[in-house]
């Protein structure tokens, strides 16, 4: 989890798209990209991190779409695997999915609290009547 996190910080941080392959001295600027133009990132299709497009790899599907895994370990749980990664707590998914339940969870139980508000000023209301 929180190392494959740091990773791909890394990863974005060290080998950002400024960097061409090509170059032998990291130091230098990308000869195609301008000052002002922002970095292509794509996103990892399993994990979700993002990381420029000269790494890791690119998978083509029959119907043509274009899945990028960041690393071995993403496509291989991916693939070979064939895990959900909604399961999985290093994915963005998973952090996602954990959200929304939770999300949906706090408003079920603010609208049952307000029921039973309501529940009770009416029981009073009826008390305050006899």
């Amino acid at each position: 989890g929180k190392r494959h996190d740091e990773k791909c910080q890394r990863n974005n941080k060290n080998r950002g798209f400024a960097h061409s392959p090509g170059n032998r001295d990291r130091g230098k600027k990308n000869p195609r990209q301008h000052r002002g133009e922002e970095r292509v990132m794509v996103k990892c299709y399993f994990c979700g991190c993002e990381e420029s497009p000269m790494r890791g790899v690119h998978l083509i599907t029959n119907l043509g779409a274009i899945e990028y895994y960041c690393s071995s370990k993403c496509r291989k749980n991916a693939l070979k695997l064939k895990r959900d990664k909604r399961k999985l707590k290093w994915t963005v998914a998973y952090r996602e999915t954990k959200s929304r339940i939770a999300a949906s969870h706090a408003h079920i139980a603010a609208a049952k609290a307000a029921e039973e508000a309501s529940a009770r000023s009416v029981k009073k209301g009826k008390d305050a009547q006899k």
